[in-house]
C-alpha cells in the first residue's frame, strides 16, 4: 500500500445529514405547489433558496483538512487540538460502536488517540477516508504497530502469553467469537419481537405466548452461548493454554467489545433473567384470570 507523505482526511461530500437535508428541501418543494396563496409559494419558495445556500456554504467549508498524519504526529483540526506528536502516542486507531436499535442503528467509526496522560476521542461518520490507509499511515510514520485496535489488545494480553508472535493472532479468534455473539444477540431480539406480536394477535386466546416465547429463547440462547463457548475452548490456538488463561484473554478482549465475562455479572444476569420470567409468566398468569371475554 502507497503511503503519501502526509494523510489528510477531509469531510465526506456527501453523509448522513444531507438526506435530512433533502428530505426537508422535498418537503418545501410539496408545499410550494400545493400552497393555495401567492404569498405562501414565496415564502417557501425562499425558505429552499436560503437552505440551498447554507448547505452549499457548508460544503464549500468541507474541504479544510480536518484530521493530518505525518511524520510530525497527528493534528485534531476538527476538535481544535493542535500537533500530537509520536512519542507522546500510545495507540491510535479507528473503534467502532453501534448506536440506536433496529432498523434505526447504525455502525460509528471513533477514532481513538491514546496518551500517557489522556485519550482523545473524534466522530468520524461525516468524514472520508480509508480505514486500512489511516492504520497504515500510523504504523508508518510512527516507526511502531499501534494503528489498530488488535495492536493494544494483543499488547495488554502479550504477559499473559509470554509470546509477542502469538498474542498477534488472538485477536482475530475472540473478535469472531465476541461478533457471533452479537449477532445471535440480535436474532434473539427477532424472536422476541415475533413472540410479542404473537401474544397480541392470540393473546386473548392464550395468554403465556409471550411468556413461553421468552423461556424458549433464553433457553436457546443459553445453548448457543454454550455451544460458542466451547468451540471457543477447542480452538487449535487455544488448545495449549489453560482454562484460567483463556478466562484472562476472554476478560481482556470483552473489556473492548463491551461485554463482561466475569463471575459476578454472570450471576447478576442470571438473577434479573430469573426474575424476569417470573414476572413476565406471573403478568400473564393474572391476567388469566382477570380477563373476561366482553358481555360476560
Amino acid at each position: 500500500m502507497h503511503i503519501p507523505k502526509r494523510y489528510a482526511i477531509k469531510n465526506s461530500r456527501f453523509g448522513f445529514f444531507d438526506l435530512i437535508y433533502i428530505g426537508l428541501f422535498l418537503l418545501l418543494a410539496y408545499f410550494v405547489f400545493q400552497a393555495d396563496s401567492i404569498d405562501s409559494k414565496l415564502i417557501s419558495a425562499a425558505v429552499m433558496a436560503g437552505l440551498a445556500v447554507f448547505r452549499v456554504v457548508q460544503r464549500l467549508k468541507d474541504d479544510a483538512e480536518q484530521i493530518v498524519i505525518d511524520e510530525s504526529g497527528i493534528t485534531l483540526n476538527c476538535s481544535n487540538i493542535e500537533l500530537i506528536k509520536w512519542k507522546n502516542i500510545k495507540f491510535a486507531y479507528i473503534k467502532q460502536t453501534v448506536e440506536g436499535m433496529g432498523k434505526r442503528s447504525r455502525v460509528i467509526d471513533w477514532f481513538h488517540i491514546e496518551t500517557a496522560n489522556e485519550e482523545f476521542t473524534v466522530k468520524m461518520s461525516d468524514f472520508s477516508y480509508d480505514s486500512s490507509l489511516l492504520a497504515e499511515s500510523i504504523n508508518h510514520f510512527s516507526g511502531r504497530k499501534i494503528g489498530h485496535i488488535s495492536n493494544k489488545l494483543n499488547h495488554g494480553i502479550s504477559h499473559l502469553l509470554k509470546n509477542k508472535d502469538f498474542a498477534d493472532g488472538m485477536y482475530l479468534v475472540f473478535s469472531a467469537y465476541f461478533k457471533r455473539q452479537y449477532g445471535f444477540a440480535w436474532v434473539w431480539l427477532l424472536f422476541l419481537a415475533a413472540a410479542a406480536v404473537l401474544q397480541v394477535v392470540i393473546g386473548l386466546i392464550f395468554p403465556y405466548v409471550f411468556a413461553i416465547g421468552w423461556s424458549v429463547s433464553l433457553l436457546i440462547i443459553t445453548i448457543y452461548g454454550a455451544y460458542e463457548t466451547k468451540k471457543l475452548y477447542s480452538h487449535e490456538s487455544l488448545m495449549n493454554l489453560s482454562k484460567e488463561t483463556i478466562e484472562k484473554l476472554m476478560n481482556e478482549y470483552g473489556k473492548e467489545f463491551g461485554y463482561s465475562t466475569t463471575t459476578k455479572t454472570s450471576i447478576a444476569g442470571g438473577v434479573i433473567l430469573g426474575l424476569a420470567t417470573v414476572l413476565i409468566f406471573g403478568f400473564s398468569y393474572f391476567y388469566s384470570i382477570n380477563w373476561k371475554p366482553a358481555g360476560f
